[in-house]
């Protein structure tokens, strides 16, 4: 996953599904902001941290849930020097729908108002725990009759959110989000090269003063350094897989080593071969989420992880 528009299937394609174990800054420190065609439920089960859902970020703790429609711009991000331990529960609604059903059609709407997040102790929290708890819980069985089981609860997790909307209080689609989408795409396929504003800009259709005033208004950063934070994502997750220093440098466009170790240290806390040496020794716990390429009540408290 990472970074803009996540293509990676989850799941497989009979059963577009998955459960991924998540902790900050453990497997990632943060994670830029992007976006894919499922549907994502992210279950905080221990610390604090940020959830950024479109321009909104929001604190993340224990016992919160949130909820990300398809196709809406997301991102993680570590809270100081505190560490965050979570679930994402990642499904496409093509898997729950019968052919020729709308039921679930709204969730698409960028206007539909799904609350982003559900906090520990509210109605609607206590009304998806016990599900996503038991969607935790059976990551790991066989398919067959768990099929089954999963769909149930994540059809009900449905149900529960679509009945609290009020259909009057849906508004217009903002859409100065997918404005941006064409220049993160670009991004994407091209961070080893340069990119000016200028470039970025024009992919918008914007002039280079209100390009940046919006892109820092809807992600919270500048654009260079949202560019930067981008590049260091990819040259962690190449650092991850053994590659060397320079070569993590030249192929995430830092071109200049000693600027690329001075942001990997301020970005990280470390420089860039400690942090491959320490990596590589250890290695994150098996239940790790994909790398860059790429969650309280008494009667159904989510589950702490083992």
């Amino acid at each position: 996953m990472g970074g803009i528009h996540e293509n990676k299937l989850h799941g497989q394609a009979t059963f577009p599904y998955m459960v991924y174990r998540g902790k900050l800054p453990e497997y990632i420190r943060s994670y830029p902001l992007h976006w894919h065609e499922e549907m994502e439920l992210v279950a905080v089960m221990q610390g604090q941290g940020y959830v950024m859902v479109q321009a909104e970020c929001y604190e993340a703790r224990q016992g919160d849930i949130f909820v990300i429609p398809p196709q809406m711009l997301h991102g993680f991000a570590q809270q100081q020097e505190m560490e965050m331990e979570y679930y994402n529960i990642l499904f496409r609604l093509t898997m729950l729908e019968r052919e020729g059903e709308e039921t679930l059609r709204p969730l698409y709407d960028p206007g539909f108002p799904v609350p982003a997040v559900l906090r520990r102790g509210t109605e609607l929290n206590r009304l998806l725990s016990g599900h996503i708890s038991s969607l935790i819980e059976s990551r790991k069985q066989k398919e067959g009759l768990n099929t089954l089981m999963i769909r149930s609860h994540l059809l009900a997790i449905l149900y529960h959110l679509l009945s609290s909307v009020d259909a009057e209080t849906i508004q217009a689609p903002k859409i100065r989000y997918d404005s941006l989408k064409p220049v993160l795409t670009y991004l994407q396929d091209h961070y080893s090269r340069e990119i000016t504003v200028g470039r970025a800009a024009a992919l918008c259709g914007y002039s280079e003063s209100y390009f940046m005033k919006l892109f820092r208004e809807l992600t919270g950063v500048s654009f260079v350094q949202y560019v930067k934070r981008f590049r260091l994502e990819r040259a962690q997750a190449l650092l991850r897989g053994g590659c060397r220093v320079t070569e993590a440098a030249e192929q995430t466009g830092f071109h200049n080593l000693s600027y690329f170790t001075r942001a990997f240290r301020s970005q990280y806390g470390q420089t860039p071969s400690q942090y491959r040496s320490a990596f590589l020794l250890t290695g994150p716990g098996n239940d790790s989420p994909p790398q860059p390429g790429l969650f309280h009540d008494a009667k159904a408290e989510i589950p702490q992880t083992e």
